[in-house]
């Protein structure tokens, strides 16, 4: 059973992922779309900053979207992005909030 303090954390949570899933569904810029995702993943997730780094076409990393500044060290997540089984890029996210490994979803 769920407590009430819970069940509103939970509430809370889902209402911004599905604004943050909104708003990712109607961007059609690539760019933007990174921005606005990387934006949403470090509010949900509470870190300080992160980037999103995508493959080019001869599969050299390109940044596509930063917030804040990377410590040198502290915790850190990074999440490979992968589509029909191809990697795509990875999003790292960076702060004293995190664990360096993400919690199950």
């Amino acid at each position: 059973m769920i407590t009430g303090a819970r069940q509103h954390d939970d509430d809370v949570a889902t209402v911004r992922l599905a604004v943050a899933v909104d708003a990712m569904a109607s961007e059609r810029n690539a760019r933007r779309l990174c921005e606005v995702a990387l934006a949403a993943a470090c509010e949900m997730s509470g870190a300080e900053g992160g980037e999103v780094v995508v493959l080019d076409d001869a599969g050299g990393p390109v940044s596509s979207a930063v917030i804040g500044e990377p410590p040198a060290s502290g915790p850190r997540q990074v999440t490979r992005l992968v589509a029909a089984g191809v990697q795509l890029g990875a999003v790292s996210l960076w702060g004293d909030n995190l664990t360096d490994v993400p919690a199950p979803v």
